[in-house]
């Protein structure tokens, strides 16, 4: 945990974290403690803010409780879901990272050492949210403390990629930024799509129900 806090109050600079190599065991360890950790903490805080809220709008104290008790432990309950397919979408986010590094020339000396050191970062920037999770509850300022954290875990990531592929700064943005776009112009033609289906379909059953009324009039 120690290691965690260092890294993100950067007091462990990121070539150092390369260097040292955390194996993968490690990290997953590391990474899954944390993720409790975290999914704990906002039950916890979580459940503080729904009483503070009731209380604040003289609602019913109990039936919250007992509401955000209920839907809370079910959360719980899907936290081993949540990590495994947490880890996927981690996992294939690495692959493509390293191989847009590896197509601009990246160095590196492996995807298992990468995923190893991404999933400690990883665990690190976890345990930070899982600390401020109480300044998110807060309205108006959780605008800003996510905006914040969002531009800090950008530039974690960056200081990882720039320290492990050996890359200058700009390298380093555009080996998770080229990615990023790509997926976003796949989103938005996927939408497209299915907008498009959709209001074919749509066209075509006030067409075929247009054309049926049609059929029922006498004069037809």
């Amino acid at each position: 945990m120690v290691e965690l806090i260092d890294i993100f109050l950067l007091r462990k600079k990121m070539d150092q974290v390369v260097a040292e190599k955390p194996g993968l065991g490690k990290a997953l360890i590391a990474w899954i403690l944390v993720f409790i950790i975290y999914s704990i903490l906002a039950f916890f805080w979580g459940f503080i803010g729904s009483v503070i809220m009731a209380l604040l709008s003289a609602g019913d104290v109990g039936t919250i409780i007992i509401t955000y008790l209920i839907t809370g432990l079910i959360s719980l309950l899907f936290t081993p879901v949540v990590i495994i397919l947490a880890l996927i979408v981690s996992l294939i986010s690495d692959v493509v990272v390293f191989i847009f590094a590896k197509l601009l020339g990246g160095k590196g000396s492996g995807f298992v050492q990468y995923f190893s050191v991404s999933l400690y970062v990883s665990a690190a920037i976890t345990l930070l949210m899982a600390i401020i999770y109480p300044l998110i509850l807060i309205p108006f300022l959780n605008i800003v403390v996510l905006v914040g954290l969002l531009i800090y875990c950008f530039y974690l990531t960056t200081m990882l990629i720039k320290a492990y592929f050996g890359f200058s700064t700009i390298r380093a943005v555009l080996a998770w930024l080229l990615p990023a776009i790509l997926f976003l112009i796949l989103a938005i033609i996927l939408i497209i799509i299915i907008i498009v289906l959709i209001g074919a379909s749509f066209a075509a059953l006030l067409s075929s129900a247009s054309s049926g009324g049609l059929a029922s009039l006498p004069f037809s």
